[in-house]
């Protein structure tokens, strides 16, 4: 073999040899970027899955300060009050309103001011109602005048915990609307109220137009 073919066949082998390693780097850099790749995907999937309990979390808070402010209201007694139910009021028509804007759907809120709009009328009604404490059946009178109110809270509760469970579809949110409504004109009704008639200064309406979400 001549000296210009022993060249060429060394060049040959080390060309072999410099593909060979390259093939090798290649084969290890598509293995470190597929080991960095899974584990982006792997970051990505814890992130977005605490992203979603956080977002469970501060909507969990939501539908308990609901049920609290409305529990609150049940137990107050509206027809012998000795204190101001104003703040009670308030926390109340605030906390629906934090859950109607964490809710999806127009008709979800619709139903909360609606319901919310049936309460102030009961709760006035029965702060509005003399008994006078030297009946022998005082605490019967207080329980009876306060029983419409108490009931009508107890069912906001029970309706938000059903929904809180199982969500609520548009067609149940509309029943429930038309349902508080046809209370509420039977409460302005039988008490001569117009129709701007709430508990006043503290009945807000849960949505602030016909674009809110």
């Amino acid at each position: 073999m001549t000296m210009a073919e022993w060249l060429s066949f060394s060049v040959a082998v080390l060309s072999l040899l410099v593909a060979g390693f390259a093939w090798k780097s290649s084969r290890r850099a598509n293995a470190i970027a597929s080991g960095a790749n899974r584990r982006a995907d792997h970051a990505n999937a814890i992130a977005e899955a605490a992203l979603e309990d956080a977002r469970q979390a501060r909507l969990d808070i939501v539908w308990d300060e609901a049920v609290r402010a409305l529990n609150d209201l049940v137990t107050f007694d509206f027809a012998g009050a000795t204190e101001d139910v104003g703040p009670r009021l308030v926390s109340a028509r605030t906390s629906l309103q934090m859950l109607s804007d964490k809710l999806d759907g127009d008709m979800v809120g619709k139903w909360l001011q609606a319901d919310w709009e049936t309460a102030t009328l009961l709760m006035r009604e029965a702060l509005e109602k003399s008994i006078d404490r030297r009946r022998p059946d005082y605490v019967d009178a207080i329980l009876q005048a306060n029983s419409e109110a108490a009931a009508w809270l107890a069912g906001m509760i029970r309706n938000i915990r059903f929904a809180r469970r199982g969500g609520i579809s548009n067609d149940d949110a509309e029943s429930l609307e038309r349902h508080a409504l046809e209370n509420a004109e039977v409460i302005r009704k039988r008490n001569n109220w117009s129709e701007e008639t709430s508990l006043q200064e503290t009945h807000q309406p849960l949505q602030d137009g016909d674009d809110h979400p």
